[in-house]
């Protein structure tokens, strides 16, 4: 990448980088470390590199893949809690600095896309409240779907009861 002055990628390469899930373990590693080593680097690419779609894409799908480790999930080794946002923010901050792109065209999700927008605006407070609510929510749902199929299954076998006499 030095030489060329391009952002490449080999097949390999973005394999590991994209973080398929094949790659679970590698996640549970996942710690303050890894976070500041990623932004660094990050940093360097966004320094270094001139302004084109390849590098805003690069950064752009890394930066969301750490917004998706350090702003939603809770299993990692870097323990969810109020202090790691308020430390991924300033360490994003730090390393990174402002960009002069909108990385949010290249998420792919919503809660992505809406944890950024709360660590633009400094409201970590936010970002915990969206991710119990999204938590939440996850769960009411599947409970939700098993009850309704269970009353789906009491109702059916009244009709037939019914039916019958």
């Amino acid at each position: 990448m030095r030489f060329s002055k391009k952002i490449t990628q080999g097949e390999k390469l973005t394999t590991y980088l994209n973080r398929d899930n094949d790659n679970l373990s590698l996640s549970k590693t996942v710690n303050r470390d890894f976070m500041i080593s990623w932004l660094r680097a990050l940093g360097y690419i966004n320094q270094v590199f001139p302004d084109d779609a390849s590098k805003e894409k690069f950064l752009s799908r890394r930066l969301e893949w750490l917004v998706y480790n350090f702003g939603l999930r809770r299993d990692v080794g870097y323990k969810f809690s109020l202090k790691r946002i308020i430390d991924f923010k300033v360490s994003m901050d730090r390393y990174l600095g402002k960009l002069k792109f909108d990385p949010t065209i290249y998420f792919r999700t919503g809660a992505r896309k809406t944890v950024w927008r709360y660590l633009l605006l400094e409201d970590y407070r936010g970002i915990i409240r969206f991710n119990r609510w999204h938590s939440l929510r996850h769960l009411l749902k599947k409970s939700w779907n098993c009850s309704k199929r269970k009353k789906s299954i009491l109702l059916s076998s009244f009709k037939l009861e019914n039916s019958k006499n």
